[in-house]
């Protein structure tokens, strides 16, 4: 399947989905192509979108979204045969009870990586399943859960913070088409003030430095996380195994 320079998959349903293969890590490796992919919500998927995922291969996909998302939204996948589907809301531990400023995207993710471990934990497990490849990782837009998921595991795997900040950063831009919805959505079901939810629905990587530094202060760093949120070290390296090539 076709992909462009920055790993966007061209598909008529989607804006923002994306192979996050290719990327080096420090000690000189590379994240291999083909096996974790990234993406905007899959419930507009045409037919042929779902052919060119199947010829992909593609064997499992995460659905980090609420409940009322996907009943709202049914994800095209989910009934398919050779999909093995998991769906595994990452909002169900509200953060803003927790006093986070909604204003700043590094503090709802900050918020999330200490709300939401059981769900993380789970889908770090299937990252660690040499059988759940390719995997495909998505939200509503594919920037916040679906970004920060991908940034948990590509740390594992040894990507400098730089690469995956840059890697959060390509959904900026990709999910213009999809901004006049969510503003709308926010503007109807929420009292927030323009300027906060603007700020949130943009990708600055400076988020997601700060949220990687939150998780080497507050944990001692992504490994020390992903065995406090209960992975193994045989886990772990299942994880770096599956994603970096030779």
């Amino acid at each position: 399947m076709m992909k462009t320079e920055n790993g966007l998959i061209p598909l008529d349903g989607t804006y923002n989905t994306r192979d996050v293969g290719g990327y080096q890590t420090s000690n000189g490796a590379a994240i291999r192509p083909h096996r974790l992919l990234r993406s905007d919500s899959l419930h507009a998927l045409t037919s042929a979108d779902v052919a060119r995922l199947h010829d992909f291969g593609l064997k499992t996909v995460v659905d980090l979204r609420r409940d009322e998302e996907r009943e709202k939204e049914p994800n095209r996948l989910a009934g398919e045969a050779w999909i093995d589907y998991h769906p595994n809301p990452l909002f169900d531990r509200e953060p803003y009870a927790r006093g986070i400023p909604v204003h700043q995207v590094a503090g709802y993710y900050c918020a999330l990586v200490d709300t939401s471990q059981p769900e993380i934990r789970d889908v770090l497990r299937l990252l660690a399943d040499p059988a759940s490849y390719p995997v495909l990782v998505h939200c509503a837009v594919g920037k916040d859960r679906t970004g920060l998921l991908v940034a948990l595991a590509l740390a594992l795997a040894s990507v400098p913070s730089d690469t995956i900040a840059a890697d959060y950063a390509l959904s900026d831009a990709l999910i213009e088409p999809l901004k006049p919805k969510y503003r709308h959505l926010f503007r109807v079901n929420t009292t927030l003030p323009p300027e906060t939810y603007e700020a949130l629905l943009t990708a600055p990587p400076q988020a997601m430095l700060d949220l990687l530094h939150y998780l080497d202060v507050q944990y001692g760093g992504v490994f020390v996380y992903a065995r406090q949120i209960g992975l193994s070290d045989r886990e772990i390296q299942q994880i770096r195994d599956n994603l970096i090539s030779g």
